[in-house]
């Protein structure tokens, strides 16, 4: 049950851990700066934490991610032949396991108040068969880490809970969307109301100012001793004038003049 890569040597040193959990963050199709982030630091009462990583939820919600599990007596037991060294350095590796959850619930993250995390941490071991082993030869492993507070993930878990919480947000995106599309519209039907209400009324000043030109005209044009007429007998009388009213305006106030008689 031990995991080696292409040259035999098993992948528990360095930051293995932080790589394979930035690898899973992002292949969950969760954004680096939007949904998840990485390292970031905390300082409450002088002391300084660092979660690997930070998933945020709606709701200003956040899952803490902690990858920092040493896994050197895993190593040690994948490259050793000898069942009685290697019964020891099990036993030392379900040891270090049980003493990261020890330490990782006296950091408390779920009390620090500039990170908006629920009650429990996920502890990240970045390779499936130490996962595995450790649960095989301590049943009890996991139930311990629960009474703490602490989720205890692999390789495997943590991509099943990443890819849920990338559905939560999918969906949040939709729904933020309809609301969205909800509130625009409630916006675009004011304004359609308003241009329509806006519309009647220029029809009602239409109204007015086509009713003002007609009597306007009827006092030009119509009735006797019209003006048209006047200015036109005023032209006969020998008034003089550069410019000329049409001859149709003047046969038109002629015709109803002689009418009102």
């Amino acid at each position: 049950m031990c995991i080696r890569d292409r040259k035999g040597e098993s992948k528990t040193q360095g930051n293995w851990g932080e790589v394979v959990l930035e690898r899973a963050l992002e292949e969950s199709g969760l954004r680096k700066g939007h949904e998840f982030e990485l390292q970031v630091s905390v300082t409450e009462d002088s002391r300084r934490y660092q979660p690997d990583a930070i998933v945020r939820l709606p709701d200003n919600k956040d899952v803490i991610i902690d990858a920092k599990v040493s896994l050197k007596a895993y190593e040690q037991y994948c490259s050793s032949d000898d069942e009685a060294v290697r019964d020891r350095l099990l036993r030392e590796h379900v040891q270090s396991l049980r003493g990261h959850i020890k330490g990782l619930s006296e950091k408390a993250y779920q009390s620090l108040e500039e990170i908006r995390t629920l009650d429990f941490v996920l502890m990240f071991v970045p390779v499936e068969g130490a996962f595995l082993l450790a649960l095989e030869r301590e049943p009890s492993l996991f139930r311990e880490a629960f009474d703490r507070n602490i989720m205890l993930v692999s390789p495997a878990t943590l991509m099943v809970t990443l890819r849920t919480i990338h559905n939560i947000w999918r969906y949040e995106y939709q729904n933020q969307n309809a609301r969205e599309i909800a509130r625009r519209g409630g916006e675009l039907h004011d304004k359609f109301v308003g241009f329509v209400e806006s519309v009647e009324e220029i029809g009602r000043h239409l109204g007015r100012s086509q009713k003002a030109y007609d009597d306007a005209h009827k006092r030009l044009s119509s009735g006797r001793g019209n003006l048209i007429n006047q200015v036109h007998m005023l032209r006969k009388l020998g008034a003089d004038g550069k410019k000329k009213l049409a001859p149709s305006l003047i046969e038109s106030a002629s015709d109803t003049d002689s009418e009102s008689d």
